[in-house]
């Protein structure tokens, strides 16, 4: 089975960057998210979302927007 292609938009790694969340989370989450909800305001994308404790201790709920781009 082929593993798809992840393509991180700027917007991503602005706020990842600025969270301190490395992409091994971000990919994690992508690869097994403890959730996914179809997004509301556009059918072709969904959201993955898994709650990860930070370096501190605390909880962060972590959302990815999914979109299948296979057609382009």
């Amino acid at each position: 089975m082929n593993e798809k292609k992840i393509r991180y938009t700027a917007h991503l790694l602005e706020r990842i960057g600025r969270r301190k969340i490395g992409l091994d989370v971000i990919e994690s989450i992508i690869k097994n998210p403890q959730q996914k909800i179809p997004d509301k305001d556009d059918p072709e994308r969904e959201i993955y979302q898994s709650v990860i404790v930070d370096s501190k201790g605390k909880q962060k709920i972590i959302r990815i927007i999914i979109q299948d781009i296979d057609n382009e």
